[in-house]
């Protein structure tokens, strides 16, 4: 009863702030939407905040922070998410990312994080769609790390887009693993960086590691500012990912 109850305030929470008025001072509108968003924990807020900052986005379109905010907000509400509310949350971080790219050509964190939603996106539309953008996403990747080699995020991407397509349509587990690898000397402590290397060293059998990584991701990883409540998660997902090794 107590849940069905969160789940009701949250959702006429949702109706009443789901797109705040905007004034045209930057902190403030920005201060706005990051109430909703510190209350992301329940998926109904999430994906709240998420709308909240897409429409903010267009108040500010050549703000980077709040696109970022807008793109990063987008992946993570519509990975909780399914079916049409999956591929319309992805699609804010699309959008967000576009305008990105618009204002700062060429931004790394901007082809990033289209590179992440638009693979969301497509994940509604079934298998073979996913597929298809999984194999333009990989490839979008790997020129995204020649551009910036000492970036962690783009071997992240690209290793778990290796690890999760079969191997006759280009994924390839033991590259994914070595390309995690890579990322992993970059950047240690990252939270999701540590869940898909961990799963990269179960997926080429080798379980010692992927407890030991796990362990690390649980014990010993980064909780960045504004990524709390999405630390918490990956290292409760470790937990769990740890227990079924």
């Amino acid at each position: 009863m107590q849940r069905k109850m969160t789940v009701l305030v949250a959702a006429m929470l949702m109706t009443v702030w789901a797109v705040p008025g905007f004034a045209g001072d930057r902190a403030g509108d920005l201060g706005k939407v990051l109430e909703i968003y510190a209350l992301r924990a329940d998926v109904a807020m999430h994906q709240a905040a998420a709308k909240a900052f897409r429409a903010l986005a267009d108040s500010y379109p050549a703000d980077k922070e709040i696109l970022l905010f807008c793109a990063r907000t987008a992946y993570f509400a519509a990975h909780r998410l399914k079916g049409d509310d999956k591929a319309t949350t992805a699609t804010w971080g699309v959008e967000c990312t576009q305008l990105l790219l618009k204002a700062h050509k060429n931004d790394y964190d901007g082809r990033y994080w289209w590179a992440r939603n638009s693979l969301k996106a497509r994940e509604s539309e079934g298998i073979q769609a996913a597929l298809k953008q999984a194999k333009v996403v990989r490839d979008f990747l790997g020129k995204l790390i020649e551009d910036e080699p000492t970036r962690f995020e783009g071997y992240m991407a690209q290793g778990a887009v290796l690890r999760e397509i079969p191997g006759m349509l280009g994924g390839d587990k033991k590259k994914a693993l070595e390309v995690l690898k890579k990322g992993y000397g970059i950047a240690p402590r990252d939270a999701e960086l540590l869940l898909e290397l961990a799963a990269a060293y179960a997926a080429n059998g080798d379980k010692e590691n992927a407890a030991a990584i796990y362990d690390k991701c649980i014990k010993e990883s980064d909780k960045p500012k504004y990524l709390e409540w999405e630390t918490e998660d990956a290292r409760a997902y470790a937990k769990k990912m740890k227990a079924k090794l």
